[in-house]
């Protein structure tokens, strides 16, 4: 039965407001759950949700083992969103869910967590809707049991009880510090002037108020100092801001530290990427919360703490109890700053007279950064003008300390308004191409003491340098603020075909010294280590530093790279006066193909975007980037959510309008002449005993032939899984993703098998194992070799890719084919560009437009097909190509061989493996031209059995063995930067 509460209104302008509402997932409702990169509620789950924010929480408390990322993570919030009014006019998730999990432990530690064992929907005054968990604390690693605290057999904390309630307001809410007049407008808490420019109601900040109470009946003292939130999340995907002595962007080693915890105001999670929300969390009942960060940078894992202010030497006394109320903020399109004056307002209702907030300014500010692409800054506390808490009292900050307060990941392109306790403050900024900047002082034009401008004889203005000071109740208008040095000149970029017909493409830039000591852009626009832009041009105008650059243009292997220098310098009139430019300020690239090889579709099989746990591109670039590399088809096998390719496809399509001068057809829509998409999705499984790997769905249904597509999670064991793939999704084509992977969060399925199985890690399976044959055991005869497709190479990770070859080959030789396939998204940020390893599918219908792609998954699924990061491979024997049979007599056959490559893909050696043995052939490779092999290679079949034939070609074997650093020479290295050329065929099977 779905249990609902709603609470509605209506304004009078009109204007539906959501009502507040809470609901458990069934799947009649479950299309309001929200997608996105984080996204993991399901059916069963609970959602929370008004007219701002939507939580969804783990309805798995029945003991059922669901946990995410932390033991006993029933209850806990598993997605936590902004909510948008879309065309429907119905209110839904806007997909921005940043977090892994958000919930509960006690002392700071995720060994120490929060199991909840209930979960109820309950009605919190008329205008609030809200869950309410019960449960206990757990003893996950010993540690409370070590000193000596009772611990039942499951591992709870014998006597302590713990309730949480996760509550919504209304728009205009009832929380305790809000008061407002007839109108709504809020009324109270400090009385700042309306020219500080405090958020309202209506600003892009939304709350959720979280009580949790954890009580001590035991009749024992127990060494509980507080009950804490923690934040799991992606450490590339979240940066924390702690405003706090010493923290600020960075969090210091624990031995560098004056004390243990930070005891600031709030604590924020800064996004770095596009369509993530940002978090914020503050108790505003104290003022003060604690808070502390745990990285694990192996897992990209990291665990954000902030709980109730307490010394690490408290107890929870018998019949004592903690309360802890905070507010938890998610918020989209509002800068940090924006919700650093929200929470002033929130913190502002009744401060200690010891507390800064008890004295509160405004600041008005602009950071000119000289076009620099990006950079960070820091808005910091000097010297003992100001106060902070140091989990006893408020002290005054010491000489020789700075207190970080607020800052951003991005530098501002125009003003800033903050508010800020009174005090002195500096800037300090890290602009991209520039040293760091820090300064104490602002220079302003003196003033007499009636407020009036000085000027000198000669009329100009007499400046001074000053302290920046904030003052309570006033706003200080500063000056603009010079942070970078360097100069950025703006540099114009434009791509066509030598026929004038418009095309996308991918721009490289080095320094011409063959130095790589700047960028061009922030992730995900998209750079190399900072170091290397990779973008989409088609009339693009990006900004270079001072300087002469070597502009390299690419569109895929078929195509040339054409390069143009440019210089960026000042030049000097005859006057004297300067300005900057680039020479030439614009660059117009023509391209052509220099190689023609029809009969094929190119396709990325694993390309990620920001919807995927470790994506970096958003979907609609993806798309643009996909036809920028000559790509055919496109999908996106994200983790947990099938996106609407199609609808973002044709999105795209109407945005880039017409590619030909020339539009006979009148097709705004031209991008479907180019490039096909369709739809995919990923599931990481996972067990007690840990990962299970990534297996991605493809070849799922056209959104024309169902639109919702409903992907079964996993169940106990991957055999499980396949049988609810096939019996839900018929037709779905099941890769296993990186089968070697060693991430401890999502690892590899082959690795996953042979840890079970207790086989050494780095070898490969044997040949006739029975891991690969091993039922589910639950009346199934599905198998675990039982997938359709499996990814043999996975970026620029060579290590992986012998290692997979080493097991393909093996069950080549047990006698099972699964078709090999090829992708780019191995997680690591020099695998980024899209389509630089793609899986080439023989096709005969070579039209993009209106192509069901029935004939290409049909022929991915059977092997016709060879992956590649440059060289073309065409082999057959007899007419028979990658993954088909043919019949020979004797014990030699004759393998047609054309190996082709564009003139900046360097082809070094040529093997052709036969049954897992590399024979000994003589393939003269050709430095010249395009074609650098065509011609008829004899092999030896030794005995008469169904014999199979691979060809690789590319960099050599004992290259790939030893990739670190994997640096091709070259145009090669950067236009790929990380990778050595590699490609590699399906089998040929011949039997004599």
């Amino acid at each position: 039965m779905t249990a609902l509460i709603a609470v509605g209104c209506y304004r009078e302008s009109g204007e539906d407001v959501l009502p507040v509402t809470a609901t458990r997932i069934t799947n009649d409702v479950r299309d309001q759950l929200p997608t996105g990169k984080e996204s993991s509620g399901r059916i069963g789950d609970y959602l929370l949700s008004n007219a701002q924010i939507m939580a969804v929480v783990n309805g798995s408390v029945d003991g059922s083992t669901r946990d995410h990322y932390l033991a006993q993570s029933g209850g806990a919030v598993l997605d936590f969103t902004t909510v948008t009014l879309g065309a429907d006019r119905r209110f839904r998730s806007f997909d921005d869910d940043g977090l892994h999990l958000l919930t509960q432990t006690v002392n700071m530690s995720r060994n120490t967590p929060i199991g909840y064992e209930r979960i109820e929907i309950v009605r919190d005054g008329e205008s609030n809707a809200a869950l309410r968990l019960t449960g206990y604390v757990y003893d996950a690693d010993g540690s409370l049991a070590a000193s000596g605290v009772s611990v039942d057999s499951r591992g709870r904390v014998n006597g302590v009880q713990v309730q949480t309630t996760y509550s919504l307001p209304d728009r205009r809410g009832d929380d305790p510090g809000f008061t407002g007049d007839e109108d709504g407008n809020r009324t109270g808490g400090n009385d700042l002037p309306d020219e500080l420019g405090v958020v309202n109601e209506n600003d892009n900040v939304r709350f959720m108020i979280v009580t949790t109470q954890v009580v001590n009946n035991s009749g024992s003292e127990l060494p509980i100092f507080t009950v804490n939130d923690v934040m799991v999340h992606d450490n590339q995907g979240l940066s924390p801001f702690v405003p706090y002595p010493d923290w600020g962007h960075e969090v210091p080693e624990v031995d560098e530290r004056q004390q243990r915890y930070a005891y600031p105001h709030y604590v924020q999670l800064i996004p770095t990427a596009q369509f993530t929300a940002a978090y914020t969390i503050f108790d505003d009942l104290t003022g003060v919360v604690m808070a502390e960060q745990e990285t694990l940078p192996e897992e990209r894992l990291s665990y954000t703490y902030v709980g109730r202010s307490a010394l690490p030497t408290g107890t929870l006394a018998p019949g004592a109890q903690y309360t802890y109320i905070r507010k938890m903020a998610a918020f989209n399109n509002t800068t940090p700053l924006g919700v650093n004056n929200a929470a002033i307002l929130e913190l502002g209702h009744q401060p200690p007279a010891s507390s800064p907030m008890h004295q509160i300014g405004g600041l008005s500010f602009v950071l000119g950064s000289r076009s620099a692409p990006g950079g960070r800054w820091t808005l910091s506390y000097i010297n003992q003008s100001v106060s902070y808490f140091n989990g006893q009292a408020y002290v005054p900050l010491e000489a020789g300390r700075t207190y970080p307060y607020a800052g951003e990941l991005s530098m501002p392109s125009n003003a800033r308004l903050v508010q800020l306790p009174a005090g002195q403050i500096a800037f300090s900024a890290e602009p991209i191409n520039n040293e760091p900047f820090y300064t104490e002082l602002v220079t302003e034009a003196s003033r007499d003491d009636e407020g009036n401008i000085i000027t000198d004889e000669d009329n100009n203005v007499v400046t001074q340098e000053n302290p920046i000071i904030i003052t309570a109740g006033e706003q200080r208008n500063l000056p603009a603020i010079q942070v970078a040095e360097n100069t950025h000149v703006s540099l114009g970029l434009n791509l066509a075909t030598t026929n004038q017909r418009e095309l996308l493409g991918r721009t490289t830039f080095t320094k011409a010294d063959g130095s790589l000591d700047f960028t061009l852009g922030l992730l995900p626009r998209v750079n190399d280590g900072n170091k290397v832009l990779l973008t989409i041009t088609r009339e693009l105008t990006t900004f270079i530093p001072l300087g002469t650059y070597n502009v390299y243009m690419s569109h895929g292997p078929l195509h040339n790279v054409n390069m143009a220098t440019v210089t960026a310098q000042e030049n000097v009139d005859d006057d004297g006066n300067s300005s900057f430019a680039a020479d030439p300020s614009v660059l117009s690239y023509e391209m052509a193909p220099v190689i023609e090889f029809p009969g094929y579709f190119a396709a990325d099989f694993d390309s990620r975007t920001t919807l995927d746990r470790i994506g970096l591109m958003e979907a609609g670039d993806s798309i643009a980037h996909g036809f920028a590399e000559d790509l055919d088809v496109i999908f996106f096998p994200d983790t947990d959510v099938v996106s609407p390719t199609e609808l973002l496809f044709r999105t795209q399509g109407i945005l880039f309008g017409a590619f030909d001068t020339q539009d006979n057809e009148n097709d705004v829509d031209s991008l479907f002449d180019e490039i096909i998409a369709t739809r995919a999705t990923a599931t990481l499984g996972r067990d007690t005993e840990g990962p299970w790997g990534r297996f991605a769905l493809l070849s799922l249904p056209r959104e024309d032939q169902q639109t919702d597509i409903i992907v079964p999670p996993f169940e106990r064991t991957p055999n499980a899984y396949f049988d609810s793939v096939r019996d839900q999704i018929p037709g779905a084509l099941i890769q296993v993703v990186r089968p070697r992977n060693t991430d401890q969060t999502e690892g590899g399925y082959f690795t996953a098998l042979a840890t079970r199985a207790g086989l050494p890690l780095d070898q490969p399976i044997p040949v006739n194992s029975p891991v690969f044959e091993a039922t589910a055991g639950s009346g199934s005869a599905t198998r675990a070799v039982d997938f359709d497709l499996l990814q043999v190479l996975a970026g620029n990770r060579y290590d992986e890719y012998l290692l997979t070859r080493a097991d393909w080959f093996n069950l080549l030789e047990s006698g099972t084919f699964k078709p090999a396939t090829g992708g780019s998204s191995a997680g690591r940020l020099r695998d980024l560009p899209m389509g630089a390893v793609r899986t080439w599918v023989a096709v005969e219908n070579t039209a993009h437009r209106d192509n069901d792609l029935v004939e290409f998954w049909t022929n991915a699924a059977a092997g016709r097909s060879f992956v590649s990061n440059g060289p073309l491979i065409e082999a057959d024997v007899n007419g028979a190509s990658f993954g088909q049979d043919t019949n020979v007599s004797g014990n030699q056959v004759t393998l047609n061989l054309k190996i082709t490559a564009a003139p900046w893909i360097p082809v070094r050696e040529v093997r052709v493996i036969v049954n897992g043995v590399a024979q000994d052939v003589n393939v003269a490779l050709s430095n010249e031209g395009t074609v650098r092999f065509d011609g008829q290679v004899t092999l030896e079949l030794d005995g008469s059995r169904r014999h199979w034939i691979v060809v690789e070609a590319g960099a050599a074997m004992s290259e790939l063995a030893n990739p670190t650093p994997a640096a091709e020479p070259g145009v090669y290295g950067i236009v790929q930067p990380g990778h050595l050329p590699l490609a590699f065929g399906n089998p040929i099977f011949v039997q004599n």
